[in-house]
């Protein structure tokens, strides 16, 4: 059985110019929680934090004038929102489908005087992520008002709007063409047009799996959301405008696709992936509840597996379904672990020589920056953990000559990576913990393969690269 995955994503990082606090970054179990889930709540705090002043930042002079009236109602609501209730506003921005646009935006800002294409893609942006806001903000009975203090009505933009995918309403809506504005009330949006008017509950949450559709002239409503574990969602439906962005070289994009396979299967399989990683890493299942929201099905491949994330969509992963559960769970874990370090990245390259030179990755076929490596490192230690813990608690798993040699193959390829990483990185003040944390699991680890005959010297590479 083969297996390999890629993680597409910007390299922006810190360098995004993002605003953020000011104490320094401290990252002592970032990898592998020892005690609690600390590390990564304060983390996400900050990131949060960071989400709702970059929304505050952007340039209004910059937004088609037909989008300006929603953009300040959305901004303005926001801020209304975390002036009264801080923890409920930035649990809003918590969403995927709201964080991406954000950071899309942010990182685009710079660049909108001299490029045209980029000016274009920034208002698009911008015009669904006001909406999209506005359209939580209400769901969640914060709908902004107008200057009488009634509710807010808008007229919808020239040309439409997008899919808006309101993830606390569990729906995707789609405005139909007969549309002309939207009113924002609690917990509902009255749509009308020239043919009438039509409410839209937004109660109900993302709880409601399943799809059901309504079709009129004014809009089109489904659900696109199966749940896999509270708070973890398949989603048939993603608005992220980079999951057709590749890096790695056998792979082409990540388009959603069930793959022939019903819905029912991939939460089964999902689900059971979770419950496998709560069993035997119960701090990391934790972590996964606080962070991951949102898993995207990318077709079905029996020979190997494919998987991404992106730096700018964290609570989001891409994956395709694969018959072996745990070629499933290593793929939920990698990826959810790039949901974390990516989280920090946003703050702090943790490497001052992250992406030059190139080095010889262990776990990919191209030259990688040592970020790279890092990178499958920080994944593949917690799954090696996984392996640790299954073969000493007896799973019958465990027995599998396929599942040792495999086995054997993680813990061999990520103590090459961890070498390659410990020898040459040049961490900064915040990156110290990262590499001291990785030396400590790479001894413990390595300590643990020798004993039971995992060197890893003679592993056959199964895997064509598992680039995390």
């Amino acid at each position: 059985m083969a297996a390999s995955t890629a993680r597409p994503t910007a390299h922006e990082g810190s360098r995004s110019g993002a605003p953020r606090p000011g104490e320094a970054l401290h990252l002592p179990d970032l990898t592998l929680p020892q005690t609690d889930t600390g590390t990564l709540r304060r983390l996400l705090g900050r990131e949060l934090q960071r989400r709702l002043a970059c929304l505050g930042q952007l340039p209004l002079q910059r937004v088609a004038e037909a989008d300006r009236p929603a953009f300040v109602a959305a901004v303005a609501g926001l801020r209304a929102l975390q002036a009264s209730a801080p923890s409920k506003a930035a649990a809003l921005v918590r969403a995927p489908t709201l964080s991406v646009l954000i950071e899309l935006c942010w990182r685009r800002r710079e660049a909108l005087g001299s490029d045209d294409a980029l000016l274009s893609a920034f208002q698009a942006h911008v015009r669904e992520l006001s909406w999209l806001l506005l359209c939580e903000l209400a769901t969640a009975g914060f709908a902004p008002r107008d200057g009488r203090q009634q509710p807010l009505r808008l007229a919808l933009p020239p040309g439409g709007l997008p899919p808006l995918l309101i993830l606390g309403a569990g729906i995707e809506l789609r405005i139909g063409k007969g549309a002309a504005a939207v009113q924002l009330e609690e917990g509902a949006l009255r749509i009308s047009g020239p043919s009438g008017e039509r409410n839209v509950s937004l109660v109900g949450g993302e709880g409601e799996a399943g799809v059901g559709t309504s079709d009129d002239a004014l809009c089109v409503l489904r659900r696109p959301w199966h749940v896999i574990r509270p708070g973890l969602l398949l989603a048939e439906a993603d608005n992220s405008p980079l999951s057709m962005v590749e890096a790695h070289p056998d792979k082409d994009g990540n388009q959603l696709q069930l793959g022939g396979h019903p819905t029912t299967e991939w939460v089964a399989t999902l689900g059971e992936c979770v419950d496998l990683i709560h069993r035997y890493l119960p701090l990391i299942a934790e972590e996964l509840r606080l962070l991951l929201r949102l898993c995207i099905p990318v077709g079905f491949d029996a020979e190997k597996h494919l998987s991404a994330s992106f730096q700018e969509y964290i609570g989001a992963i891409y994956l395709t379904l694969h018959p072996n559960a745990m070629t499933m769970a290593e793929a939920l874990i990698h990826e959810f672990q790039h949901n974390k370090i990516n989280t920090a990245f946003h703050f702090d390259p943790l490497l001052r020589n992250a992406f030059w030179p190139l080095v010889s990755s262990p776990v990919r076929p191209d030259p990688r920056p040592l970020h790279g490596v890092v990178l499958a490192v920080h994944a593949f230690q917690p799954v090696a953990r996984l392996y640790q813990r299954m073969h000493e608690d007896g799973h019958p798993w465990a027995a599998n000559p396929s599942w040792q040699q495999r086995a054997a193959t993680v813990f061999a390829k990520i103590h090459e990576g961890a070498c390659t990483v410990l020898e040459m990185a040049e961490p900064t003040p915040a990156g110290v913990a990262l590499l001291d944390e990785m030396r400590q699991l790479d001894g413990e680890l390595m300590a643990f393969a020798r004993s039971v005959g995992w060197s890893g010297d003679d592993a056959a590479f199964a895997t064509q690269g598992d680039e995390p």
